[in-house]
């Protein structure tokens, strides 16, 4: 820090170690400011106008960047802020007034957007000067400073609202216009603006949307600084744009469509309530039409199994089909559309397209309200579901499985209780990919509510086939199984419970037999998940488990294991009820809790070893 310090004042033939401290500088400040002391600041301040005022522009933001950071550590001692403010905005002051350099002037501006966005609005007795300084250069004739004018104006106002918007909006929005013309990516500051100064900004802000409609006009695309420009002014006046933005929309639905697009419609929509309606509507009108042709005439669909042929831009129908699986429709029955536009790309040839399709699908098939049983909108769900499944069964790429499991939200469970649909969910418990397994036991377990007499028998047939390949398969299949029963617990608990004392034997096998770290990780994690299940009937267990649990937690091999102990262990306590019992077992259990809480680096591990001591219950104060 000492050296960096130093070298910010060399001058001449180390120049380049000049700006490389001033990088080590604002790096050191913004990731170790536990480094940095009230000296070190003020070190700082004391060399850093010759930086500031340098000839290149990377040496002049980046010794800004460190007074950043500079003020923000100060800003919370009042004891050093209001002094150091002063003594800071003095040179700056004086520079600005009698110096002639654009780079002078440039440093000492943006040493003034500093003060202004780290200090309290307790400088009334300058805020004039400072507006008054800046506004002096807003014909300068370098660019650059012209710029800086434009990023100090919002500054400005966040500042003072209430007396910039008296004595400067007027100028600053005239500025701001002829900025917008002759240089459209200062647009964003506009925005700034509008949100420093909320409806404060609304007198000027008509002639504002007139230009930023002039703007748009006949534009292919729209840029980012006006996307932002558009977000930040429907943020900050909300529903008081909800006349004057409607130009602004119907100009945004001409353009080219891109994802930054959907997100400030998605934005606006948000903050003008009034329009989310209209904004809904249009776009779907534009995603649908991608979704038909590329090109905008050819129909891609006529037939329900129909494989949709290749597009010339993927790009935007992968967008089209994000977009209907992310914006909020709100209560628009889209059903139909689910039909006609993005059913077919089920089939399409790139797994991309046919996984957003998925998404898309079974979004907005229960969109809405829950149709009547025998009602068409009932008849196109069930045919979309079956065709989903068809997708799923036959689709060679995984991900495509992965999809349509993970997509079967609570609101299809009235659906998926059929017959006819949990044959093919049981098929899924079968497959090669333990994540596509997995997925179907979470599934099955949620729809076993609702029939129980359908699913159980099959379930219960699936853990009893997990139990006894712990018998006779490879290790790597047997960590598969326990993991997989594991979940069948948790997902069904009810099932499990007549079973526990044969399960707990086989466990108790496994765990004895030592035969690997992740399967005996495994078999803890069961217990746990089965003493949650079976409550005070793992008492009898009680003695035989405790011990293996115990050396599972001290093993210094493997720090999952230990882990998973830990959360082993308070479930098997607070299942059981005992509290004396652990510690008569284990008298050094307490002692080794606490040792491993003031040990531990995991934040996680810290709250599962307090959660233990509070199931553990009474501790001797005196003691610990």
């Amino acid at each position: 820090m000492n050296s960096a310090l130093d070298s910010v004042q060399v001058q001449g033939a180390n120049e380049r170690k000049r700006q490389t401290a001033i990088l080590i500088l604002a790096e050191l400040i913004h990731h170790v400011p536990t480094l940095i002391n009230v000296q070190h600041v003020e070190g700082f301040l004391q060399v850093m106008w010759d930086s500031l005022h340098d000839p290149r522009s990377s040496i002049r933001e980046g010794t800004v960047k460190v007074l950043k950071w500079c003020l923000s550590f100060l800003r919370g001692r009042a004891e050093y802020s209001s002094v150091t403010y002063e003594r800071i905005y003095q040179p700056a002051a004086q520079f600005l007034r009698s110096n002639k350099n654009p780079e002078v002037i440039h440093g000492s501006m943006l040493v003034l957007i500093e003060i202004l966005a780290n200090s309290d609005p307790n400088m009334i007795s300058t805020f004039e000067e400072i507006c008054e300084l800046v506004f002096s250069f807003k014909d300068h004739r370098s660019s650059t400073i012209r710029k800086t004018v434009i990023q100090c104006i919002p500054q400005l106002a966040q500042h003072d609202p209430e007396l910039f918007s008296k004595g400067y909006l007027s100028i600053s929005s005239v500025y701001l216009i002829q900025t917008m013309k002759r240089e459209p990516d200062m647009v964003v500051h506009v925005g700034y603006l509008a949100k420093a100064l909320g409806e404060k900004i609304l007198p000027v802000f008509d002639d504002i949307l007139a230009v930023t409609l002039e703007m748009l006009h006949d534009k292919p695309t729209i840029s980012k600084e006006m996307l932002s420009y558009i977000t930040l002014s429907a943020s900050a006046l909300g529903p008081h744009l909800h006349t004057s933005f409607e130009p602004i929309l119907e100009q945004m639905f001409t353009v080219e469509f891109e994802k930054p697009l959907v997100d400030t419609l998605s934005k606006v929509a948000l903050h003008i309530p009034g329009l989310k309606q209209y904004i809904q509507k249009q776009l779907l009108e534009k995603v649908t039409q991608i979704l038909k042709s590329t090109e905008g005439e050819e129909e891609i669909l006529k037939s329900f199994n129909t494989l949709v042929p290749t597009t010339e831009n993927t790009d935007k129908l992968s967008l089209g089909l994000e977009t209907l699986a992310t914006f909020d429709f709100g209560q628009l029955e889209l059903r139909e559309v689910v039909q006609e536009h993005v059913i077919p790309y089920l089939s399409y040839d790139n797994p991309a397209i046919r996984r957003k399709s998925i998404l898309a699908c079974t979004k907005l098939l229960v969109n809405g309200e829950v149709p009547p049983v025998n009602s068409p909108a009932t008849e196109i769900i069930v045919s979309a579901i079956r065709k989903l499944f068809s997708v799923a069964m036959t689709d060679p790429d995984d991900s495509i499985r992965v999809t349509v499991l993970t997509s079967f939200v609570p609101s299809y469970d009235r659906y998926l209780v059929q017959p006819d649909f949990l044959k093919k969910l049981f098929l899924f418990l079968n497959d090669s990919l333990s994540q596509v397994q997995e997925l179907a036991i979470i599934l099955l377990g949620r729809l076993s509510q609702y029939n129980p007499a359908y699913i159980h028998p099959i379930l219960r047939s699936t853990f009893m086939k997990y139990l006894k390949a712990l018998d006779y398969a490879d290790l790597a299949h047997k960590e598969r199984c326990v993991t997989l029963f594991s979940l069948i617990v948790r997902s069904v608990p009810k099932l499990i419970q007549p079973y526990t004392g044969p399960i707990v034997n086989i466990i108790l096998q496994k765990l004895r037999s030592k035969e690997s770290q992740i399967l005996s990780s495994n078999c803890l994690a069961v217990i746990g998940d089965i003493s949650s299940v079976a409550g005070k009937e793992m008492r009898k267990y009680f003695d035989e488990l405790f011990p293996l649990v115990i050396e599972s937690f001290e093993d210094p091999n493997s720090s999952h294991k230990r882990k998973i102990a830990l959360k082993t262990l308070g479930e098997l306590i607070e299942s059981t009820g005992y509290v004396i019992k652990p510690l008569l077992m284990n008298p050094k259990l307490l002692d080794m809790i606490f040792a491993k809480i003031k040990r531990t680096g995991s934040i996680k591990v810290a709250v599962l070893l307090v959660r233990l001591l509070g199931i553990i219950g009474a501790i001797d104060p005196y003691r610990h």
